[in-house]
Parts: C-alpha cells; sequence; structure tokens
C-alpha cells in the first residue's frame, strides 16, 4: 500500500480519537500499533462486547471519517 499524505494524516489522527465514536461501530476505548504501517483499534460495541478494527480498513471503508465538520 501507497502511504499518501491522506492515509498518513488518517492514521496519525486516529491515535489521538479513543472515546471517539465510529458511526455502526461504536466507541474506540484503545488504540495500538500492528506490524507495518497499520493500527488495531478496540471498539466498545455498547452490549457488553468489543471487537478489533483494522486502520486501514477504516480508512479504506471511510478516509474521511475524522475530518472535522466545518
Amino acid at each position: 500500500m501507497i502511504i499518501t499524505p491522506e492515509l498518513k494524516n488518517f492514521m496519525n489522527t486516529l491515535w489521538t480519537e479513543i472515546g471517539t465514536e465510529i458511526p455502526g461501530e461504536g466507541v474506540i476505548t484503545n488504540v495500538r500499533a500492528m506490524a507495518g504501517i497499520d493500527i488495531e483499534v478496540t471498539v466498545d460495541t455498547g452490549d457488553g462486547d468489543f471487537k478489533l478494527l483494522s486502520g486501514l480498513e477504516l480508512f479504506e471503508k471511510n478516509p474521511k471519517l475524522f475530518q472535522k465538520k466545518a
């Protein structure tokens, strides 16, 4: 995967998003580095379960996820 400025910004922002809700997924409770360039987030789904999501997969689904609304 090519590291574009958009991907770099997304991943850098993801590091600081603990407590942020990902629509349709849940609230980010933990962030950790993975091998290579990926980041893994732990998400509290709100029903007592947690799931792990890949930062690269989140970027592929919605690269504008963390852009602030004007």
